[in-house]
């Protein structure tokens, strides 16, 4: 069982995973500004949305996803969203690769189906920033009259799936992807989950 990790904790997994490059550097209190709404916004659409982890088929029904498929890849995307087709795409590669992965580490939290519950989730986020809301980086681009980085759409959807599949932190996932296939970056990060 991995330790219950605080916001501070997540903020830093995710500075290190998505906010590390000298463009976020330069700016940092604009940067932290656009994180903080992000994850307002991904936190107040899961629960304006009323999405249960106990019912997620329901939610997409509920929200018109024309469905969910499956592909087969070793590298690339772990989940998408097409908007063209309202549908969710899942790699189920990636998925069976870390379940193992966690289970031989003894890790329970990630199990196939926890980890494709949060992949639905998040690509579920996606699609209500398409139909519903605004994506979450033109939302924050009008409130602050600047572009902002699409990545702000990631962050938001991690922290809708959180809000949803409390005390699991989705982005452990990637987390431990890395540990994976990239241990020396792991270092950076191993400390906060100890």
């Amino acid at each position: 069982m991995l330790k219950k990790l605080s916001d501070a904790d997540i903020w830093e997994i995710d500075k290190i995973l998505w906010l590390s490059s000298p463009a976020f550097k330069r700016n940092f209190e604009k940067h932290e500004m656009f994180y903080a709404n992000a994850v307002l916004v991904g936190k107040e659409t899961a629960i304006s949305c009323a999405v249960k982890k106990t019912s997620i088929k329901s939610s997409l029904a509920k929200f018109n996803v024309k469905g969910v498929e499956y592909f087969t890849q070793e590298s690339g995307d772990r989940a998408y969203y097409m908007p063209e087709e309202e549908k969710i795409y899942v790699n189920e590669y990636f998925l069976s690769e870390m379940a193992e992965y966690f289970k031989k580490l003894d890790i329970l939290d990630f199990t196939f189906e926890i980890m494709l519950d949060a992949l639905i989730l998040h690509e579920l986020f996606h699609h209500i920033e398409e139909i519903i809301t605004k994506p979450t980086d033109a939302l924050l681009g009008e409130l602050y009259s600047t572009v902002v980085p699409q990545i702000y759409r990631d962050i938001a959807a991690f922290s809708f799936v959180n809000t949803i599949m409390q005390p699991t932190v989705c982005q452990l996932i990637d987390v431990f992807w890395i540990k994976k296939h990239r241990p020396n970056q792991f270092v950076l990060i191993e400390e906060l989950l100890k």
